[in-house]
């Protein structure tokens, strides 16, 4: 028996996809939008959350980049939507964001970090708590920017 939710590396042409990737791409875009979350334009879908129906319920956008101001570590930049219906619900957010951890540890790259900017306060306390994540400040919206190594 399945569990739900799925979490699936999006890639545009899985064609065994059991669900058309550009439908899910399109639902995590709109559940981002939902979220009040602005997705970078560098950055790209990497994990979507899928329920029993294969309907998209949550997603990840990544981009991984070399940082001149973090002495040419590789960062990790992760955005996490989950659609309002699943927040608090099958966990679908923690799936998520331990899917991306695993995807980031899996990076073949000793200086490494995972750098997120958090607009939703009860996710600041789970990635301190719970992944270990710190305080590097905050920008002018007010958004607390962590970062993990």
């Amino acid at each position: 028996m399945m569990s739900f939710p799925i979490i699936h590396h999006w890639d545009a042409d899985d064609y065994d996809a059991p669900f058309d990737t550009w439908v899910a791409c399109n639902q995590a875009y709109e559940i981002a939008n939902l979220s009040s979350i602005r997705i970078s334009s560098k950055k790209e879908l990497k994990l979507v959350a899928l329920n029993q129906h294969y309907d998209v319920i949550g997603a990840i956008w990544v981009d991984i980049y070399k940082s001149d101001e973090m002495n040419e570590y590789t960062v990790y930049d992760f955005d996490v939507a989950v659609h309002p219906q699943y927040r608090n619900n099958n966990m679908v957010g923690i799936k998520l964001i331990n899917n991306a951890i695993r995807d980031y540890e899996s990076l073949d790259d000793e200086n490494k970090m995972i750098r997120v900017f958090v607009v939703n306060p009860r996710l600041v306390s789970v990635l301190e708590k719970k992944y270990g994540f710190q305080c590097d400040g905050f920008d002018r919206y007010g958004t607390v920017m962590y970062h993990y190594q």
